[in-house]
């Protein structure tokens, strides 16, 4: 437990020093200027990638772009710190996190629809249901908002009984009134979303921004007529 604490203390001091995580400023949402969709599509696809994870849902005609989960960085993953603050490393190196990605475009000034606590609960849409409302923003020609949500999991495992030397040596409880279960799952382990990344949902519309501002001059240049 010592050697634990002295080696989490150490790599807290290394996480400072080097300042492994930026600040960025600006707005929430990226402006998507109109005609420019399938550049911005593919410019969230690449800043996704260049931040460590592998795109899983990439869906041009709703505008949805998702990423499967990548696990973060401890005191004794240095490699691992992509972005990462000092208080981040130190959360990580307690606790087993992960972060995913969810983009979205959007009609550029969208507002969600006023909730009616006094309606019927209808559930959620399922696809292919009528109250799906049809939608291709691959053929809008209109401006778009870019929006990201990065969720922070965090592994919760119930009932498991960790040593107090060390922590390669730990159990798992069991509750012998309840009746062993042969078809169940033994990975007890449970993922929870418990905050957001807005660090790096910044840091990710910024990127895509800067990628817009060098291809879209490029794109626009090359349509152009000669002698123009």
């Amino acid at each position: 437990m010592q050697l634990l604490r002295r080696t989490v203390s150490f790599g807290l001091m290394v996480a400072f020093a080097c300042g492994c995580a930026s600040a960025p400023q600006g707005s929430s949402v990226a402006r998507i200027a109109p005609l420019t969709y399938p550049q911005a599509f593919d410019a969230v696809c690449m800043a996704a990638k260049d931040a460590g994870f592998s795109v899983v849902t990439a869906d041009r005609q709703t505008g949805v772009i998702e990423t499967a989960p990548s696990f973060m960085g401890s005191v004794v993953e240095p490699w691992e710190w992509n972005d990462m603050t000092p208080s981040q490393v130190g959360e990580a190196s307690l606790n087993f996190e992960r972060r995913r990605l969810r983009f979205e475009f959007l009609p550029a000034g969208f507002q969600e629809s006023a909730t009616n606590p006094d309606a019927p609960i209808a559930g959620p849409v399922i696809a292919g249901s009528e109250r799906v409302v049809p939608a291709d923003l691959a053929r809008t020609q209109g401006a778009l908002e870019l929006r990201v949500v990065v969720s922070v999991e965090r592994r919760f495992q119930p009932g498991a009984q960790r040593n107090a030397w060390t922590r390669a040596v730990r159990g798992t409880m069991t509750d012998v009134t309840q009746k062993d279960d042969g078809t169940a799952a033994r990975d007890a382990s449970r993922w929870t979303a418990f905050e957001r990344d807005e660090r790096l949902e910044l840091q990710l519309l910024r990127a895509v921004e800067a990628q817009l501002a060098q291809t879209i001059p490029a794109t626009q240049s090359a349509d152009r007529p000669s002698g123009t």
